[in-house]
């Protein structure tokens, strides 16, 4: 594994400040349980259940296990590999040409940096 390779928290920086630039919230799940997913996105009515991954990174059997899980109770879990993998997720949804991320230091940048959620 190269050093210089982009983080998982930095896919998942840009996920947090893109969603909530659009008026969505992007909320830290805690990892109470091997294999739940790192985010839970919540824009326009729709609810999303974020993996992140490294754009080299793979999933391990016990996440596989949790999103096989999630599907079957009726919920996908998006599963992005890197920054790319963020900003075509937002592309897809029409989110990242309508808003260009800030950082403008909003509350919940504020929260996440305390990691109060």
């Amino acid at each position: 594994m190269s050093t210089d390779a982009p983080r998982e928290r930095d896919a998942e920086a840009l996920l947090r400040r893109q969603v909530t630039d659009a008026g969505g919230l992007c909320v830290k799940l805690a990892p109470t349980e091997a294999g739940v997913p790192d985010r839970l996105v919540v824009w326009e009515g729709c609810i999303w259940l974020v993996e992140l991954k490294r754009a080299d990174g793979r999933l391990r059997p016990v996440q596989v296990g949790w999103h096989e899980r999630a599907a079957a109770a009726g919920v996908d879990v998006v599963v992005l590999y890197g920054a790319e993998g963020v900003r075509e997720w937002l592309e897809e949804l029409g989110m990242w040409d309508r808003y260009a991320p800030t950082g403008d230091g909003c509350v919940r940048d504020l929260c996440d940096s305390l990691e109060c959620d």
